[in-house]
């Protein structure tokens, strides 16, 4: 596994289990961006800086016991890495999609551009 691909798992298991917020900031570099595309749980696409993908990473695992991110396929080509996952959550109460303690899973593809070290750019693709 290269460098680049251990920072992006480094990143997806900080925000596994109850979360380290901590972690997570310090694998993103000063001006982050985050590309979320349309999914049923977002109208977007939506873009938000470290600040705001942080403080939308805190309120996701406000809303889940846990989450997990089932690693399908990953492919590193100099400072990008490319990703298929499944992600998988449960919530803690009832959301805005009507369900209580149910299990939420979707399939992703992410694209990460690494900068000295640290991920500079995440385009997210949800997939049902």
């Amino acid at each position: 596994m290269s460098c680049n691909e251990e920072t992006v798992v480094k990143y997806l298991r900080a925000m596994e289990g109850s979360g380290d917020l901590d972690a997570i900031a310090s694998l993103l570099a000063v001006d982050f961006l985050q590309v979320e595309y349309s999914s049923r749980f977002l109208n977007g696409p939506k873009q938000r800086n470290k600040a705001q993908t942080i403080d939308s990473i805190r309120r996701g695992l406000a809303a889940v016991v846990s989450q997990q991110h089932t690693l399908l396929d990953i492919i590193t080509e100099r400072d990008t890495v490319a990703c298929t996952l499944v992600w998988r959550a449960y919530e803690r109460s009832e959301t805005t999609l009507g369900r209580r303690n149910s299990i939420l899973e979707t399939n992703n593809a992410m694209f990460f551009k690494l900068r000295a070290g640290l991920i500079a750019r995440q385009t997210i693709y949800v997939c049902f």
